[in-house]
């Protein structure tokens, strides 16, 4: 590998043209799909006697990075032209907004309809109300059905102390080996903590258990996209591609020794060194596979990944409320055996919740283009007049 790119004046500016860079927005496309791929695998067609243990952990590896992908992209654009009061503002308005209304939707309709079968806005009691104060103030998710939203508080606390990140960015980017022992040093941190099974540091999916690690993977991010051109050379998407399943198949391996030798078959999710590794491979599959080009297909799926992060857990308790789940379950364990078996019913399954929610979500940002360009449209006229 070439010498770690550092100092402003050795980026590429080719790099920054666009207001898109179609090869992250795949990448972004990439993380979605893994995203949801670990929210819709738990292993529910176990009761196949000709079950695989080892094809249910493989899948189960293969996606539990996604938000891994997310926090390196992050880090992508974050630090380029770092404007604190512009950071926090986009935050605001469209991350937290959006995440509280999502949350006030699941907590006021789609939860009690999915568990009543009718919507009755002022059936909770103030005990509830309660309940989700202290949630909030103790950094928790805090309707049922919106575990994930964890990382969007995670994002709220990165985006908060961003100028102390920035700062470490600056130092490092004065001397190469200042980078490349920074590297060094947190993959060893992220590989010790694989090995002693998360004892070690104690990542973990709450405020700054999640929030030390997420920041490592932003500072990489940071060092990975300058050094994108480098990774563009198509013989690359055959070593991502490699890559990408030959670490997940050793980090298979080693939790199928560890449940035969301790009974333990816990995975950590999101902030494994192995995992961060492979998304990585992943991503730079993404900078190979798209190169120099633009891609209005993948600027368009990209674009759609936050909404379908937010919405799509309420597709999956949706699907299994109205009998879809069960039914593909049924049909699968009459049908497949084995890893077939499983294989079926992980891809069935994610494209069904991938294809609905990016659906629900792309017709929404049409919908309001389209509302959008139509008040644009009047405002002319009306000052034409």
């Amino acid at each position: 590998m070439p010498a770690i790119k550092c100092g402003e004046n050795q980026v590429n500016k080719s790099t920054y043209t666009s207001n898109k860079d179609s090869a992250v927005e795949l990448a972004r496309f990439f993380g979605a799909l893994i995203v949801i791929g670990v929210h819709i695998w738990g292993g529910q067609i176990a009761a196949d006697p000709n079950n695989t243990e080892f094809s249910r952990r493989l899948i189960q590896c293969f996606v539990a990075d996604g938000v891994a992908v997310f926090w390196i992209i992050a880090g992508f654009f974050m630090f380029r032209k770092f404007n604190y009061k512009k950071i926090m503002k986009r935050t605001l308005t469209h991350v937290s907004i959006p995440m509280m209304l999502i949350c006030a939707l699941a907590f006021f309709i789609v939860d009690p309809y999915l568990a009543t079968g009718s919507i009755n806005i002022l059936h909770h009691t103030s005990q509830e109300y309660l309940d989700i104060f202290n949630a909030i103030i103790r950094g928790n998710t805090f309707v049922y059905s919106q575990g994930h939203m964890w990382y969007i508080f995670v994002y709220i606390i990165l985006m908060a102390v961003s100028p102390a990140l920035y700062g470490l960015i600056k130092y490092l980017e004065e001397d190469p080996k200042r980078v490349k022992c920074f590297f060094a040093i947190t993959a060893f941190m992220f590989l010790l903590n694989d090995f002693t099974h998360n004892e070690w540091a104690g990542f973990g999916m709450h405020t700054f258990s999640a929030a030390v690690p997420a920041a490592i993977q932003m500072v990489w991010g940071y060092f990975l996209y300058k050094n994108k051109e480098f990774f563009q050379k198509k013989i690359n998407i055959l070593w991502g591609i490699l890559a990408f399943f030959g670490l997940n198949l050793l980090r298979c391996v080693y939790l199928m020794h560890r449940l035969q030798a301790a009974g333990d078959i816990q995975i950590l999710y999101w902030y494994t060194g192995v995992g961060t590794l492979a998304v990585i491979a992943g991503i730079i599959c993404c900078f190979a596979l798209v190169g120099k080009r633009s891609s209005r297909l993948a600027n368009v799926l990209g674009g759609a990944t936050f909404g379908v992060y937010l919405i799509h857990p309420c597709i999956v308790e949706t699907l299994q409320a109205k009998g879809y789940t069960p039914g593909i379950e049924a049909g699968c364990l009459n049908h497949f055996t084995g890893i077939t078996l499983e294989l079926a019913y992980f891809g069935i399954m994610l494209l069904s919740v991938a294809g609905l929610s990016f659906a629900i979500v792309l017709l929404y940002q049409l919908c309001k283009w389209a509302v959008l360009k139509l008040l644009s449209k009047k405002k002319i006229q009306k000052a034409a007049e």
